[in-house]
């Protein structure tokens, strides 16, 4: 039975591996954004991807082991990450925003019209469609950039904090199950 109690130990354990998750996250943005200038560094970003639902799973295992004695439902684990997802795409969002407002964005810009050129050869877009699809893009404001950004990190967690929940929950602390199984072989070896 999850408490009150149960859910502010939860969310105050998410709000730290939101920090830990953002920081992942930034380092991975920055050397993207970065990476029109230095090349070298994009597999930095992609690895901050890659990563990341091996980092959350890493949080949950810790939490459950050191806090919860081995023992996490699912609805517990969901709300861990998806708590810890929301909180580090917070973090995320107003550094994104900061760099959108006052950072170099022109070699963004570039690759974003870049892809956009591509996509309009695909849909068969005409010239007008096309240019309207470029001034449009030209057109967002560092906000809608940062939600823009936020709303597929919320997307990312909606499809991961199921399935690192699913995974990482367990109804049996592995101490017990361990302890349960030398019983069972030293009864055994007795009869």
């Amino acid at each position: 039975m999850i408490t009150s109690q149960n859910i502010t130990q939860v969310r105050a354990f998410a709000r730290q591996d939101g920090v830990f998750l953002s920081v992942l996250w930034i380092v991975g943005f920055l050397c993207t954004m970065l990476s029109v200038k230095m090349p070298i560094i994009a597999p930095i970003g992609d690895f901050a991807v890659i990563a990341t639902p091996f980092f959350v799973a890493y949080r949950l295992k810790k939490f459950r082991d050191g806090a919860l004695e081995g023992v996490i439902s699912f609805r517990r684990g969901l709300l861990y990450t998806a708590e810890t997802f929301f909180h580090a795409a917070l973090i995320l969002g107003i550094i994104q925003y900061l760099y959108f407002k006052f950072g170099d964005i022109n070699g963004f810009l570039q690759q974003w019209n870049d892809s956009y050129t591509i996509i309009a050869k695909a849909y068969n877009l005409d010239k007008m469609q096309s240019q309207q699809l470029k001034e449009a893009i030209s057109m967002m404001s560092p906000v809608a950039w940062a939600s823009m950004f936020f709303i597929i990190e919320l997307f990312g967690a909606v499809i991961a904090s199921p399935i690192i929940a699913a995974i990482m929950s367990r109804q049996t602390a592995r101490k017990h199950i361990q302890n349960s199984n030398s019983k069972n072989n030293s009864n055994s070896e007795n009869n």
